[in-house]
């Protein structure tokens, strides 16, 4: 049994214009990896709609739709161009009011890859990748701490993973 290490994962972006729906793991070019985050996590959520009927002793469900969201957090940093959390702040913030070039009504949408293992190792355990919409960035500071921030993704199209990323 393989034992995968926390600290060996990784969240990688990329801002490059394409297609939602044609994103693929090999067209990750111009990826980088969002620095000063200590915490990712992916949630993957099988949607599901009630079938009950009148005279039903139990419940039951239909699936309908998948989804995923998910959350990265770690030391705010985001003025630096190769820590990748500027690439957040602008997709949440400038991309939404059109100051930067988007991808026509596809504004505002990011590659994200999560590493499940070292993320600049040549045998890769694998890992998740989709586009991701930024819903928030909770920022907070306090005395005698650093300043932190939680990123709040939403998946924009299909998630997909492998088991190995090469």
């Amino acid at each position: 049994m393989a034992i995968m290490r926390g600290q060996d994962g990784a969240l990688k972006l990329n801002s490059a214009d394409t297609t939602p729906q044609a994103a693929t793991y090999t067209d990750m070019s111009g990826q980088q990896t969002v620095g000063q985050l200590s915490n990712w996590t992916l949630t993957v959520t099988n949607n599901t709609q009630e079938t009950t009927e009148f005279g039903d002793d139990w419940q039951e469900f239909a699936r309908t739709t998948l989804s995923f969201s998910a959350r990265a957090s770690g030391y705010f940093e985001p003025d630096d161009a190769t820590m990748g959390q500027d690439e957040l702040m602008e997709a949440l913030i400038t991309d939404f009011t059109g100051d930067r070039a988007g991808s026509g009504d596809q504004e505002g949408i990011l590659q994200a890859q999560f590493f499940v293992d070292d993320a600049s190792a040549t045998n890769l355990k694998g890992g998740f990748f989709g586009n991701v919409l930024v819903e928030s960035a909770d920022i907070s500071a306090a005395v005698g701490d650093l300043i932190r921030v939680d990123y709040s993704l939403r998946g924009a199209g299909q998630l997909k993973y492998s088991s190995v990323l090469t």
